[in-house]
């Protein structure tokens, strides 16, 4: 859709190459339609479960999901990829590390290793401030 955007502004931004005659609000209108949906798409997107293959291994923070033991359920929370440990590397429980006397690698201390991720969420909007201080 942003090429669609992109587009439409140029046929009504004088560019060279426009030859639609439309009135030029319409248009703009319609650009900046497209990329509040490319964005709210994205945002959706982010919060959905994604098979764990596609996760960053460069100790981003993210939220995985790790089968129990009899896989009816799952453990949720905070974890990172440690690439320099464990081989070829691992994943870790956030504020666990290779070297911590009763830690291990997510694969260790659980019965499977995870098969899905997803980004944190964005921190709550702080109040302005005024309001913190008011």
């Amino acid at each position: 859709m942003a090429e669609i955007a992109d587009e439409l502004r140029k046929a009504c931004s004088g560019h060279p190459h426009a030859k639609i005659a439309w009135p030029h609000r319409l248009l703009h209108r319609a650009a900046d339609e497209l990329d509040a949906k490319d964005k709210r798409i994205a945002e959706l997107e982010a919060g959905r479960w994604q098979p764990i293959e596609t996760a960053p291994k460069d100790r981003t923070a993210i939220i995985i999901a790790v089968p129990t033991k009899d896989q009816d359920d799952f453990h949720v929370g905070e974890a990172y990829f440690d690439p320099e440990n464990y081989d070829n590397g691992d994943w870790w429980w956030a504020n666990t590390s290779y070297g911590d006397y009763h830690a291990g690698p997510v694969s260790e201390i659980n019965w499977h290793g995870p098969t899905h991720w997803q980004p944190l969420p964005a921190p709550p909007s702080l109040p302005n401030k005024e309001d913190r201080n008011g």
